[in-house]
């Protein structure tokens, strides 16, 4: 993203860099959204994901029947026993555990919403699954190359919680709105991470490379 490459020019300056951003395939179908309301949290669960903030998101809105939380992710979490009991107690969240890759994009597809906890990405491959499945994300922290605030497919709370409850609320509140970001979600998947899109560009890059090597 474009704040490492920022680190980057800062301890390398005079070296090129560029961005081949993540690819998937745009999906042949892609289920409908389901009802009640579907957030769901895709990731291993470790430390740097936060899982429990997503927990504490699904408490904020335990009096709402109409939202359901969804976690799924291999369980590596040094406390793995506080997050199943805190899940078992809540009536609107539940933890789906490691599913295959066709499972999380089905998840994906029917969700209203993915929610991102971590404190770091580079840029998560989740982001790119839901918005091929027109999904708009929202993150507490992570914003890769600000691109939730400018590309209206998603919203950044800025390490919030409070702020992250308020925008998750205002989605589901707003159904134009959630739909309106659900589709431009994916023109931004389809123009920017497409497979289509990015693999000409990176092999005109390696007949570059190579074309200059030979050259010399």
């Amino acid at each position: 993203n474009e704040e490492q490459i920022a680190a980057l020019q800062a301890h390398f300056p005079g070296i090129e860099y560029g961005i081949f951003p993540n690819v998937q395939t745009i999906p042949e179908h892609v289920p409908p959204k389901a009802k009640p309301f579907l957030v769901v949290w895709v990731a291993n669960l470790k430390d740097m994901k936060r899982p429990e903030k997503f927990i504490d998101l699904a408490e904020s809105f335990q009096s709402r029947s109409d939202i359901r939380f969804i976690m799924i992710g291999r369980d590596q979490y040094s406390n793995i026993r506080e997050v199943r009991t805190r899940i078992e107690i809540l009536p609107n969240i539940e933890f789906l555990g490691e599913l295959p890759q066709a499972e999380v994009n089905d998840w994906l597809g029917q969700a209203s919403l993915l929610v991102n906890t971590s404190t770091y990405e580079g840029f998560s491959n989740t982001f790119v699954q839901a918005w091929m499945r027109k999904t708009p994300v929202v993150s507490l922290k992570v914003n890769p190359s600000g691109i939730l605030d400018k590309g209206k497919v998603g919203a950044c709370a800025d390490d919030d919680m409070q702020r992250l409850h308020d925008l998750v609320e205002d989605f589901l509140d707003h159904l134009e709105k959630l739909e309106s970001y659900g589709r431009q979600a994916f023109e931004y998947a389809r123009k920017n991470h497409c497979v289509e899109q990015v693999f000409p560009r990176m092999l005109d890059c390696i007949q570059q490379l190579t074309s200059d090597k030979n050259g010399l």
